[in-house]
């Protein structure tokens, strides 16, 4: 057999195993983490039960809606001053000169914070508020903080790619992430959109999985009766999935929208315990996935 015959019977059945991991798991990530993560959840809830914890009829139902609909949308109970004083300090983070701030360009209207959580340590307050307590509700387990984005989207008469196309999360079922809001929010000034989990997922089984090939589902992925625009005011928070939910970042009209965005995973550790050395690791880049066992991060795919 010739190097070219090897060769494309190497991609056949890298193409083969890479279709049958998709129909599995709903996802480009390599099966060994899928299965990693997998198993970790089902550890971590098991030594929750043991521990005989309860978790609060609040956080059932939030958890409930999150796992049925895919998102759910919880009201911060920090008073208006608190929420406008951590917005004041975002906001002079993110027009500061920092050498952890990426200012927006022509190309890109955003301007983001990375280690956002060492440098703006205000935003914990959204843990405290509602999030530590209600995130068992959804993983029945305790959660792991594994990222934290800080940034403002400005006004631009064009919408760039990426995140501005309509897409699924490559990443496991266990990883959810919950957005705040840090400025008030409408549709005019680029409110969250997405495709509950119900349409998203038959959307996904009818062929949509490229962002950039929407193909002959665009007009059932623009039809506005289809998606929801998530806007509220500042201290909202959009606890969603970004595996089972198809949805889009969207450039304001006017003005600008300033957010906070905390990725979580299942963890066997109360997340409280664990802020402090999230402050101090950093965050794991997008092509990568932290191990929920070691905590070292892994690349997503090959």
């Amino acid at each position: 057999m010739g190097k070219g015959a090897i060769s494309k019977m190497q991609s056949a059945i890298k193409e083969m195993a890479g279709a049958i991991n998709y129909h599995l798991f709903h996802n480009r990530v390599r099966p060994d983490i899928n299965v990693l993560y997998a198993l970790h959840h089902q550890l971590a809830k098991t030594a929750r039960v043991a521990k005989r914890m309860k978790i609060a009829p609040e956080a059932l139902e939030a958890g409930r809606r999150l796992r049925e609909q895919g998102f759910c949308v919880l009201k911060s109970t920090l008073a208006d001053s608190e929420v406008n004083r951590i917005a004041a300090k975002a906001d002079t983070l993110l027009t500061s000169s920092h050498l952890n701030v990426t200012p927006a360009t022509a190309l890109s209207p955003l301007s983001f914070v990375r280690n956002s959580l060492h440098l703006c340590p205000e935003i914990e307050a959204f843990l405290e508020d509602r999030l530590i307590e209600v995130l068992p509700g959804f993983f029945g387990s305790e959660a792991q903080l594994i990222r934290t984005e800080l940034y403002r989207l400005y006004s631009a008469t064009t919408e760039p790619g990426d995140s501005w196309l309509w897409h699924f999360d490559n990443a496991p079922a266990q990883i959810v992430k919950a957005m705040v809001y840090l400025t008030d929010t409408w549709e005019h000034t680029g409110a969250f959109r997405l495709i509950p989990r119900r349409k998203s997922r038959e959307l996904q089984r009818r062929g949509f999985w490229d962002r950039n090939q929407f193909g002959a589902l665009a007009a059932e992925l623009n039809d506005s009766r289809n998606s929801i625009v998530v806007e509220g005011k500042a201290g909202t928070i959009v606890l969603f999935s970004g595996h089972y939910c198809i949805h889009k970042a969207t450039v304001p009209r006017r003005d600008f929208r300033d957010v906070v965005v905390f990725t979580f995973q299942p963890s066997f550790k109360f997340l409280r315990d664990q802020l402090q050395t999230a402050r101090t690791t950093g965050d794991v880049t997008w092509a990568y996935h932290r191990n929920p066992f070691t905590g070292k991060p892994m690349k997503s795919s090959d």
